[in-house]
Formats: C-alpha cells, sequence, structure tokens
C-alpha cells in the first residue's frame, strides 16, 4: 500500500525551488539551519512587490482600536508577540521602505522588503494557545501582488495523509507527537528577513515600531503554504544522522 502509484514529476519551479534550496541553505555553528525565501524573481523578473508599509500601517490601525475595545484581547495577543521578544526572535527595523524600493521601466516600483499585516485567530478547543497570531502574506501590496505571489511553494515533501491514514490500521497503537515551534527553529537570511516585516506596540500613545522577524515564520502563522518546503526539506538533511529513524519519518 505504501508504493500505490507513481513517484510525482516535477514542474519545472518546483525542481528549481528545490535546487535553490540544496544551493543556499547551509548549517551554522550552533546547529541551527539557516535558509533563503524561494523568491521567484530570481529567475522571472517580472515576480516582485510593491510597497506595503501603508497597507500594513492601516491594518494595524485597525487591530489597535479593536484592543481599545477589547483589552483582554489586548493581553492575549501581547503574550503572544512578547514572546518573539523573549525569544529573541525579531529586531527593529533599521531602514526605510524607501531604500528598499527602485523604479523600473517593466514593473514601475519594485521593493525588496514587505510589511505583513496581522490579526486574532482564535482556537477555543486548543490546551495551550487560545489566540493565534497570522500574519497575512496573500495582503496584495501597491502593484497588486502580494508576498505568498512571489513565493514558489516547491514540492510536496510530506506522503498524502489519505495514504498515512491508511497505513495506521496496520498497527495496534499509534502515536502522534509535535515538534514545538518547528518553524521558528529556522533562522532566515539577513536579507530575505526584510520579506517578514511587522508593526507592534503595546502602547496606543507612543509611535508605530516596525520590526523584522528573523526566524522563520510558521507557515501557519503566515497563513501560506509557501514557508513549508524549505522547513520539511531541511527536516530531510538529517536522514543521513538518523538512518534508523529516516524511513518511519518518511512514511508517517
Amino acid at each position: 500500500m505504501e508504493h500505490l502509484g507513481s513517484a510525482k514529476q516535477l514542474t519545472p519551479e518546483e525542481r528549481w525551488c528545490e535546487e535553490h534550496f540544496k544551493r543556499t541553505h547551509i548549517r551554522q555553528r550552533n546547529g541551527k539551519y539557516l535558509v533563503r525565501l524561494p523568491l521567484k524573481r530570481l529567475f522571472d523578473p517580472s515576480q516582485v512587490l510593491g510597497k506595503s508599509r501603508q497597507i500594513a500601517m492601516n491594518r494595524f490601525q485597525m487591530l489597535q482600536r479593536r484592543f481599545q475595545r477589547q483589552p483582554e484581547l489586548q493581553a492575549k495577543y501581547s503574550e503572544v508577540m512578547n514572546e518573539y521578544f523573549q525569544l529573541g526572535q525579531v529586531t527593529k527595523v533599521t531602514t526605510k521602505e524607501q531604500q528598499h524600493c527602485i523604479i523600473s521601466k517593466e514593473n514601475g516600483i519594485e521593493s525588496t522588503c514587505c510589511t505583513l499585516p496581522h490579526h486574532a485567530v482564535f482556537k477555543e478547543e486548543s490546551v495551550t494557545t487560545k489566540v493565534r497570531v497570522v500574519y497575512d502574506a496573500s495582503c496584495k501590496t501597491s502593484n497588486g501582488k502580494s508576498l505568498n505571489d512571489v513565493l514558489c511553494t516547491g514540492p510536496a515533501l510530506q506522503n498524502d495523509l489519505a495514504g498515512v491514514v491508511l497505513n495506521w490500521r496496520f498497527h495496534r497503537f499509534v502515536f502522534a507527537a509535535d515538534i514545538q515551534k518547528m518553524y521558528r527553529c529556522i533562522d532566515m537570511n539577513t536579507e530575505d528577513s526584510q520579506y517578514q516585516r511587522i508593526f507592534w506596540h503595546d502602547e496606543h500613545n507612543q509611535p508605530f515600531a516596525s520590526y523584522i522577524n528573523w526566524r522563520r515564520m510558521n507557515a501557519t502563522d503566515i497563513h501560506s503554504r509557501k514557508g513549508s518546503f524549505d522547513t520539511k526539506y531541511t527536516l530531510m538533511t538529517y536522514k543521513a544522522e538518523l538512518p534508523l529513524a529516516k524511513e518511519k519519518f518518511k512514511i508517517n
């Protein structure tokens, strides 16, 4: 049952994405991996972003007004956001959006940074996290393209869920586990982290502060499938180091 069907043929974009990861990822001295974003502009110059700061600021102002109406939401939201600071996963922005913009005849304004709006999603059934902060990478920039639009998805590396469920039927007992903050355990290249800018400030009467999240954001948090590929491919690189576990990991 594990061998039904034939191997999936990769599209040219998926092959490029895979080669890009192999060519650009590194393992740092602390053992953590550092990755680059699979930006389509690297093989298609038309796939660029416009400006994003203003719409992200507008959305943040809406969020701040909601906080004024719902102080209990602000408290829970702040807990989630402050964890980024406590873990050292964000740093303050030191450059303006204009410094990352050029004007071309073909595309007009091209930006090599992106400020992501964010909002709350409630998960009442969750035991640990009732409020999840979701970063909207589908938000359109000034040229009509979003961060999702200019990132490659990459090939699916995990087995089909239906096959995994069927495989469970061969065993009397099964175990489910989760890797805590898996996506945020992977570092982002400094240049590419400019695409993960966010607004945040606890105090309503203070100016907005803009920060860079330089750890790999969770694909679920980003509201996108785009971040999944490099994280899963990073896990696959451990196959040589963990030969006894690699088959079970790959199958399940």
